[in-house]
């Protein structure tokens, strides 16, 4: 599914992008603008910023608890 239109970027391309950011480091802080860079894109209209904080939280907590 595209969850920015702009940049065309894909659910999957955010959900490995959130994974990259993270680490091992499973407090690792991991803001929107960070998962953009990470797909090598850039924010533009802005509309999909809901999505893409929905599913970093999404994201975040369906992972293993820190140990």
């Amino acid at each position: 599914m595209i969850i920015c239109h702009c940049n065309v970027i894909t659910c999957g391309d955010l959900r490995k992008a959130v994974d990259d950011l993270r680490g091992e480091d499973a407090h690792a802080m991991v803001p929107p603008a960070g998962v953009f860079r990470c797909c090598g894109k850039r924010p533009r209209c802005g509309s999909c910023m809901p999505l893409v904080s929905g599913l970093i939280r999404e994201e975040l907590s369906s992972a293993p608890p820190p140990k």
